[in-house]
């Protein structure tokens, strides 16, 4: 899935969002694409609200990446920095909870190691 994830971010023009992206998908499900939160509303590998996306297959992580992938390049051409891409994905107001959501993101992206 992380040679997917890298693929299709580099067809996109943003690979450099690559460690990112592997630290939120450890942050929302730990890498298992059946993954729910605890009530029930946000669901997959990348933990998105069902409601907000009803034709979403949420437990095909492919379909999952390529919207995640889609709307992470939208955001960077829009002018986004990596931590409003980050926030921008959590859906969430720049206040305590999603301060402490992106840091997290970003603190785990800074300690990864790059496994070839």
């Amino acid at each position: 899935m992380q040679t997917y994830l890298y693929q299709r971010l580099t067809e996109a023009g943003i690979g450099y969002f690559m460690p990112y992206a592997v630290c939120l998908i450890a942050q929302e499900s730990d890498w298992n694409p059946l993954a729910e939160n605890k009530n029930g509303l946000d669901k997959g590998l990348l933990q998105y609200r069902t409601s907000f996306w009803p034709t979403l297959e949420w437990w095909n992580p492919v379909a999952e990446t390529d919207i995640f992938v889609q709307q992470m390049a939208n955001r960077a051409a829009r002018g986004l920095t990596v931590s409003q891409m980050i926030s921008a994905h959590n859906q969430s107001d720049w206040g305590p909870y999603c301060q402490e959501y992106v840091d997290a993101v970003m603190q785990h992206a800074e300690r990864l190691v790059r496994i070839r």
